[in-house]
């Protein structure tokens, strides 16, 4: 369930109560309960950040053997790590 979808679910059983209000009013506040128990996630925007798109993409073994084997320097070796980390995430 979505928060959106709590938060109505609570506004209606707040605006019309019935015959059933206290157990709707009991399963609502169990779910109000359960979600504010979730840790929040992070609010990028107040530090100047958009949400990530994605998760982060590392090297594998093999990516970091394959550019070893394919740079002669330490200079283009670092480089060649950031060109393929670069084409990962974005």
């Amino acid at each position: 369930m979505t928060d959106r979808e709590l938060m109505q679910q609570a506004l209606d059983a707040l605006e019309y109560p019935g015959p059933s209000w206290p157990d709707a009013r009991q399963k609502i506040a169990e779910a109000l309960r359960a979600r504010l128990a979730q840790p929040e996630e992070p609010d990028w925007s107040a530090a100047g950040f958009g949400k990530p798109q994605r998760e982060w993409q590392g090297l594998t073994d093999e990516e970091i053997s394959e550019l070893i084997r394919n740079t002669h320097n330490t200079g283009s070796f670092v480089r060649a790590i950031e060109a393929k980390l670069k084409e990962k995430n974005t």
